[in-house]
């Protein structure tokens, strides 16, 4: 009998321009050069 194969989702290529954050509990953030700091600062805030 053949076992499952579990499938581990991949994350969506990004362009390279963006900066990739990854938190931990798998919950990943990407963002341009031209993100607001302050707004970006209160959404990292919520989710760790």
């Amino acid at each position: 009998m053949l076992e499952p194969v579990v499938l581990t989702p991949q994350p969506a290529p990004c362009p390279p321009e963006f900066i990739h954050i990854e938190l931990p509990g798998g919950v990943r953030v990407s963002v341009d050069a031209a993100v607001d700091a302050g707004a970006l600062a209160r959404v990292l805030s919520v989710l760790r």
